[in-house]
């Protein structure tokens, strides 16, 4: 130094030559690449001491690995200007025997490790300007004489700990998936697997001691686990990982610390109130409303609604789940389906369920009561009087059937004629065929007082104890009697007492809503033969005994007990009509049966 010559000497021979330094430039490429998968084990330099300097003298070896810069090529022998190089290592130092020739010095692993990973470029000797430790070596008159050995050793090295970990889910109510990737096997260190911890905290920011998880047994360099978050609710867990190595704990990885934390979920907030209504309830809906929901960690998705009930308001039965209805809202209503048991106490619980699907503590509502249904009875079917009709009987029959009652109740027919007291099926049995409180759909015949020929009015209406049926009228006309009297042996029967027959025959059949009979032949007088009169009385017999069978057969159940309308017809038995001039006593009994019908 400072220029290019063909030996390698290391201290100053003579000032004007300057200070020397000896540079050794090895096959880079070569060491480099096998320092990559191996160690070097140990290491010599083989030199040939020339006669230059003291060489009958043991010298010091100063070495160095270092940087030179502006290296010409080898073959270069022209003397040129070079800069000294940088030193990278400390200084190695060794004995180089005394005398000529060739010289192997063991040197120090250290310089092979600084030009394997790149840090130098060069071993070089150099003691600095001193004349003491001068000494000079063959170079590149002859390259052979120049020679690095290195014994190398598989090299094993630390597995590399994953680029990336995290969780897919930063609140949780059940478990969430820890992925990585990125990770590495070393050199002759093949993945064997991962070793996983967590730490937890109520802040995340002031973390516990970690604590171990699970060995995942894997050889990918990247995967995935189903972690589950805090056991508290409201605290934070973060996870750590670290590569295994198939050459030992030695060689695991560092930790790699997960990017984000998993929350546990807290429960949303239940209603604040909660309002069942009507609070006492029939048949009418009731409706559920809530508010003051409100969410935590996790947004509101809906709501659960449950019912119990007690017969007692004070012990209760176990939450029957009605719905569960997706409401993304603080406030809500519902229509469940309740009780319709009269006596049943009925409550309602609310619970707000997040999007997690968590569910909050439950809000109970007020106390319902279910009471018996209690509508109007229906207005009862009055089969006859047909209304404006007209009757020559002064005790008219009213013929009632009482409708199914809507609450399952037991009925009372009432009945007032004109503005007279009320006759009820209770208080007045003497009035009514059957008597007393009446089931759905049984008959009953109330006959009214003594009335005045003229026109009436009749009301009639059921009761259940609460409330009554619309009413039922009917108004009717009372006949004075539109018959002739016919005595034995003194009165000629006529055609217009047959007539009068036909007429008040059918305005009984009208009362009873009853079509007129069709007579056979009209009856003139002084026209109409005697010998058809038998004919005409079965004619009336006929219309007549219709009337008579729809009073005798109306209430079936009072018949059948021997109890009938107070004007009802016992079984008949008609008179023997004859062949000839029509008989009083057979006129006179189809009169007496108009009056009573």
């Amino acid at each position: 130094m400072p220029n290019i010559t063909s030996m390698i000497r290391q201290g100053q021979w003579e000032v004007e030559m300057g200070i020397n330094v000896g540079v050794m430039i090895f096959d880079l490429t070569a060491i480099r690449n096998q320092f990559i998968t191996h160690s070097p084990v140990r290491a010599t330099l083989q030199l040939n001491r020339t006669g230059s300097g003291t060489h009958g003298l043991a010298l010091p070896l100063f070495l160095y690995a270092g940087n030179q810069q502006n290296i010409p090529p080898v073959n270069m022998n022209v003397s040129t200007p070079a800069p000294r190089p940088t030193r990278v290592s400390a200084v190695f130092s060794t004995t180089i025997s005394a005398g000529q020739g060739a010289k192997t010095v063991g040197i120090s692993t250290a310089l092979i490790n600084s030009i394997g990973n790149g840090s130098s470029n060069c071993l070089f000797m150099d003691a600095d300007g001193s004349f003491a430790n001068y000494m000079s070596f063959t170079g590149r008159q002859d390259l052979t004489r120049v020679r690095l050995v290195i014994e190398w050793t598989p090299r094993t090295t630390v597995a590399t700990a994953p680029t990336s970990l995290s969780v897919n889910q930063t609140i949780a109510e059940n478990n969430v998936t820890l992925s990585w990737s990125g990770a590495a096997a070393g050199i002759n260190n093949a993945i064997t697997g991962y070793d996983v911890e967590f730490s937890d905290s109520t802040n995340n920011s002031t973390w516990g001691a970690w604590q171990t998880l699970t060995t995942v047994s894997i050889t990918a360099t990247s995967g995935s686990l189903s972690v589950a978050p805090p056991t508290v609710r409201g605290n934070f867990r973060r996870f750590r990982i670290r590569t295994r190595g198939a050459a030992g704990s030695s060689f695991f990885s560092g930790w790699r610390i997960s990017s984000n934390s998993v929350r546990r979920n807290t429960w949303s907030n239940p209603p604040t109130t909660v309002i069942a209504s009507p609070e006492i309830y029939a048949d009418e809906t009731v409706t559920v409303f809530w508010s003051g929901s409100s969410q935590n960690l996790s947004p509101i998705r809906g709501y659960q609604i449950a019912s119990r009930t007690s017969t007692d308001n004070l012990t209760w039965s176990a939450w029957n789940i009605l719905a569960v209805i997706n409401l993304a809202s603080t406030f809500g209503q519902f229509v469940p389906t309740v009780s319709r048991v009269p006596g049943t106490y009925t409550q309602f619980g609310v619970w707000t369920v997040d999007t997690l699907g968590s569910y909050s503590g439950e809000a109970v509502s007020n106390s319902i009561l279910n009471i018996p249904l209690d509508r109007p009875p229906l207005a009862p079917i009055v089969s006859a009087p047909r209304n404006g009709s007209v009757t020559y009987n002064t005790k008219p029959m009213v013929f009632i059937q009482v409708q199914p009652e809507p609450d399952g109740q037991l009925q009372t027919v009432l009945v007032q004629v004109d503005n007279g007291e009320w006759h009820n099926s209770v208080e007045h049995p003497e009035y009514f065929t059957t008597s007393g409180q009446l089931e759905d759909n049984v008959r009953t015949v109330y006959t009214s007082d003594e009335l005045a020929v003229g026109t009436h009015t009749v009301e009639i209406r059921t009761g259940d104890g609460n409330y009554y049926s619309p009413a039922v009228y009917r108004t009717i006309t009372v006949l004075a009697s539109p018959f002739d009297t016919i005595t034995f042996n003194q009165t000629a029967v006529k055609a217009r007492h047959i007539t009068d027959l036909r007429t008040a025959i059918n305005n009984n059949r009208s009362y009873y809503n009853m079509a007129a009979y069709a007579w056979g032949e009209a009856i003139t007088s002084g026209e109409t033969l005697m010998i058809y009169w038998p004919f005409h009385i079965l004619e009336l017999r006929a219309a007549l005994e219709a009337v008579i069978n729809f009073i005798n057969d109306f209430d079936v159940a009072a018949s059948q007990l021997g109890i009938l309308p107070l004007a009802a017809i016992l079984p008949l038995d008609w008179l023997p009509i004859g062949t000839r001039r029509p008989r009083a006593a057979v006129m006179n009994q189809l009169m007496d049966l108009v009056y009573q019908v």
